[in-house]
Order: structure tokens, then sequence, then C-alpha cells
């Protein structure tokens, strides 16, 4: 009977220890002022998200906003574009590309867009002017929402990282 008394103790303390541990090491995280790094988004956030205007609800949407007759910068935004999308992988099917051309024509280069550039929509950009920059690439949530701008300099690796993100933690689209 006393060896049964004997082990107590210890053991007790053991699981006092266990517990108390990650409560000290909470607290003097906190009262320090350490703070976890916030995860970078690579674009520009839009706050508060704001509604477009046009057919952008049901999947997320990656659109690029340039001129009609889309000259060699904007070969080059609807490459990353498609760079970005392709390297979703399985998730690829939840995002759609679309190039917004600003006027009312896409100046015959349609054909060779689809040609460039399979699975890209093609639209005109209808009052998206009065907040779009010409070369932009703009994501778009299912709910017809803009939510991040990219410049004409962003980082495919940073767009996919930012768009993997959002299709892991979204029920939408």
């Amino acid at each position: 009977m006393k060896d049964e008394k004997k082990g107590g103790w210890p053991v007790v303390l053991m699981v006092m220890v266990l517990f108390a541990t990650p409560v000290a090491v909470g607290s003097a995280l906190f009262f320090s002022g350490w703070r976890p790094a916030a995860p970078a988004v690579h674009g520009t956030l839009v706050q508060p998200p704001r509604p477009v205007a046009g057919d952008f609800r049901g999947h997320w949407t990656l659109l690029y906003f340039g001129r009609g007759d889309c000259p060699p910068g904007c070969r080059a935004g609807l490459g990353k574009m498609r760079q970005v999308h392709l390297a979703l992988g399985r998730e690829r099917g939840r995002v759609r590309r679309v190039f917004a051309a600003q006027g009312t024509t896409l100046a015959g280069t349609t054909e060779e867009l689809y040609r460039s550039f399979p699975g890209l929509v093609l639209a005109t950009a209808g009052g998206m002017e009065a907040w779009a920059r010409d070369g932009g690439i703009y994501l778009i949530d299912p709910l017809g929402n803009l939510v991040l701008a990219y410049g004409a300099e962003a980082d495919p690796g940073g767009m996919r990282r930012d768009l993997s993100r959002l299709l892991a933690y979204s029920w939408a689209g």
C-alpha cells in the first residue's frame, strides 16, 4: 500500500507543469508585445470590396484591363494570368480569366487572342474605366466584388499564392 502513494505526487506535478507551460509561454509572448507575422498579400487589398458591374458571379475571376488592340504589354499581362491559372492545378476550374478591353471593340484581335490564350473570356470594359488602370490585373470574388488589384509589374508567384490561399479558405466559387 505504501508503494501506491509514493508515485502520486510526481505525476500530479508533471501534469500541472504540462498544462501550465503553454499558458506561461503564451502570456509571456502576449505581454512582451510579440505578434505573429500576418500573411503577406502580394496585391493591393481593396477595402471595402467594391461591387463590379457585369456577369462576374459564381467564379473567382482574374480580370485584365487593357486597350482593345492588345499591344505587347497587354499580351504579357494575359500570359501572366494564364501562368497563374495553370499553376492552380486542380483548383483552376474555380477561376476564369477575362480580358476587359477599353472602348467598344477588340480591334480585330479576337481570333488571335483566342488562339494565343485558350479559355480566355473577352469582354468590353463598360463602366470599369472609373476604377481600373490600363495594364492592371484584378481579382473579383464569386459574389462579384473587386477584392485585389495587381499592377503590371506583379509577380505571378505572388498572385498564385494569394489566389491559392483564398481558394483554400473560400466556400464560394
